[in-house]
């Protein structure tokens, strides 16, 4: 259903640490109201064709600001939540969750630009060969950073793919589509799929999921299934989420899957805040 740039120099690296330091055991224990802002930094991959064409364009005004509009409006909808959730669902007025830009960074390769979910040369070889044994990257940049991964085939039909989502395995967001949205030759919510992908990534389910602590709202027992609104609603709802689905998000952040019942305990977002945690605008 969304830069920073790090200057790397010669003295020793300082010890990652976590702005907030305390350690709940259960995400029961969270308090939204005491908690951080935790910023999320994210960097773009476009895949363009050999020649440099079919996709966003490095330089073009109009595709930069499509780009960084993405990320504002997910952190619109993360900062005003109180506006979104149904009265009879109880409610936090910001989630404190918010992503940031790092970089964009622009690729020509015709193998790259036709990537998709499946054959020869799917998301997962995207994302060994341009991120994790790519050398331009610095280890904060390929390691501690959401990749956005962009290929620029249309698609067989609009949608996100989560399958490297950060809340797994590794630290990327597979998307088709945008560069056809933006032309407006595809129809898409991308600010919608983005979040709810990135909700997966926070260890949130499907809204409709039971087998998670709070797998709909803080009492399972009275579970609106109509017109909840919730952004991990399976087919798309809207920016809400609960109390329930926000702790469990600022857990998993902070401390990791450990002693937390979600569905893949390979989760790794938390280590995208470590060695930074600033608010952000």
């Amino acid at each position: 259903m969304f830069g920073l740039f790090f200057l790397l120099g010669c003295s020793p690296k300082t010890p990652r640490t976590l702005k907030t330091v305390n350690k709940e055991t259960s995400w029961q224990e969270i308090d939204l109201d005491r908690e951080d802002i935790k910023t999320i930094r994210i960097s773009y991959h476009i895949f363009n064709r050999s020649d440099g064409s079919g996709n966003f364009q490095k330089g073009n005004v109009d595709h930069t600001y499509f780009l960084k509009e993405k990320i504002r409006e997910v952190n619109k909808y993360l900062s005003q939540l109180n506006q979104h959730i149904p009265s009879h669902i109880e409610s936090a007025a910001d989630a404190k969750i918010r992503l940031k830009l790092e970089e964009i960074y622009y690729w020509d390769n015709d193998t790259a630009f036709n990537c998709s979910t499946v054959g020869d040369y799917t998301h997962n070889n995207l994302y060994k060969q341009y991120v994790t044994t790519n050398s331009a990257l610095s280890e904060d940049q390929r390691d501690y950073t959401l990749h956005i991964l962009l290929p620029g085939k249309r698609p067989n039909k609009y949608g996100g793919r989560n399958l490297t989502g950060l809340g797994f395995i590794t630290n990327a967001l597979y998307f088709e589509g945008w560069f056809q949205v933006f032309e407006n030759t595809l129809w898409g919510d991308i600010s919608g799929n983005f979040s709810h992908e990135l909700g997966h990534g926070l260890g949130l389910p499907h809204y409709e999921s039971q087998y998670f602590p709070c797998y709909c709202c803080d009492d399972p027992q009275e579970c609106p299934q109509e017109n909840c609104n919730n952004l991990m609603l399976r087919n798309g709802g809207g920016p809400a989420l609960t109390l329930c689905q926000l702790k469990v998000a600022h857990f998993l952040l902070k401390n990791g899957p450990s002693g937390l019942e979600i569905y893949n305990q390979q989760a790794r977002a938390h280590k995208l805040l470590e060695g930074y945690n600033e608010p952000t605008d």
